[in-house]
């Protein structure tokens, strides 16, 4: 999963943004 990250920064926007969502 970092390696997924790592090749797509914006996954990684995403990501907080899913994070930021849930919480």
């Amino acid at each position: 999963m970092l390696t997924y990250r790592t090749n797509h920064p914006v996954s990684r926007a995403q990501f907080i943004a899913l994070l930021q969502k849930t919480s």
